[in-house]
């Protein structure tokens, strides 16, 4: 099975995988997140004809985008050549994520969100409009060799939730969107005007990335003595050695970012040494949080008090998140740990679906 490369140029057949598991589909590639509110009518039957209707689509909004970049004074050179590219093929396919409802949804998080990962979620298997769906698009710029390969993951909610849906509705509250800048609007536009919902970029909060750490950190804790059995592999892909990895903006124009690396088994060892303050903080479930740890063990070895800064980017070697929405989930990880990260992404998107 042929593999996509780092970047959007594309030597794969994103479309020849039948029934794949969509995680690793998922892992390896950077995306952006976005927000969608309910779609009106959109029926997984009908997915040869939006595959038809995007493509005609496309060919139209390049030429308005066109139009409007160029009204907008942006000439470059770029933009251009993606503007008055040819889409070369297009694929609307239903993707699997197993498991992707219920399960450890308990210990996810502390949010209000909560409640949307309930074990009252229908099976996927009884619903096949509640299923993620994948749109890749391959995609040829104007003198270009190198063809690209876009594509917009659309994952379905956990749970119902408290919001029930009325009949006609169907709910995908985050998208990963990779594709290149000046096309990104084009594929949200063509949801927004066939389907009725409205698809925003999703910020994720200073303090989400936090829980994303803790919970990484913990979880991987309690694995680390064990076999992992469900590895997400990617072929051609080497397994890395990542650090904890904590970027702060610091609101000066000299010195933009402070970025603190903390080694895996320096963290391990960091939590061990705490193990008594965590045991706790998992069982009564007091103020006390790793993260306090983590910053007081940066404030001790680098003086650098990071609790004055705003924490803007947070990695691990599952994963890697931005407050700007930006994620690369990491190949050749546990796959029990790229789901927890992708129940937390949901849990945000979930959170005033219909508000800011």
């Amino acid at each position: 099975m042929k593999r996509r490369a780092r970047n959007s140029d594309v030597d794969d057949d994103s479309g020849d995988e039948i029934e794949l598991d969509a995680v690793s589909r998922l892992v390896n590639r950077s995306f952006v997140a976005f927000r969608c509110t309910p779609f009106w009518d959109f029926k997984v039957e009908h997915m040869s004809r939006y595959e038809r209707q995007f493509k005609e689509f496309m060919m139209i909004d390049l030429e308005r985008a066109l139009k409007e970049a160029r009204d907008n004074g942006d000439e470059e050179e770029e933009t251009e050549d993606l503007l008055r590219g040819r889409v070369l093929q297009v694929e609307l396919k239903g993707q699997t994520i197993s498991p992707w409802r219920g399960g450890e949804s308990n210990a996810l998080t502390k949010s209000p969100s909560r409640n949307l990962l309930s074990a009252h979620a229908l099976s996927e298997t009884e619903d096949p409009s509640i299923r993620p769906f994948e749109l890749t698009m391959l995609f040829q710029p104007r003198g270009k060799p190198v063809q690209k390969a876009y594509s917009a993951v659309f994952m379905s909610a956990l749970s119902e939730g408290s919001m029930k849906l009325a009949p006609g509705f169907s709910h995908f509250p985050l998208a990963l969107i990779k594709a290149d800048a000046p096309i990104i609007p084009l594929i949200t536009r063509w949801f927004e005007s066939n389907f009725g919902g409205h698809i925003s970029p999703m910020r994720i909060p200073p303090w989400i990335l936090e829980d994303v750490t803790e919970e990484w950190a913990l979880r991987f804790y309690d694995m680390q003595d064990t076999a992992v059995q469900d590895v997400v592999r990617v072929p051609r892909t080497r397994t890395l050695d990542l650090p904890l990895e904590l970027r702060y903006d610091t609101g000066i124009d000299e010195l933009k970012t402070v970025t603190v690396n903390i080694p895996v088994n320096d963290l391990l060892g960091l939590i061990e040494r705490a193990f008594f303050q965590l045991f706790s903080l998992r069982v009564t479930n007091n103020h006390s949080r790793l993260m306090d740890i983590i910053q007081l063990h940066i404030l001790e070895t680098t003086s650098i008090d990071v609790t004055k800064l705003i924490l803007s980017r947070a990695g691990n070697p599952a994963s890697y998140i931005s407050t700007d929405g930006k994620v690369k989930l990491m190949a050749n990880q546990s796959k029990t740990l790229t789901l927890q990260v992708m129940r937390r992404l949901m849990a945000v998107a979930c959170e005033n679906v219909f508000g800011p």
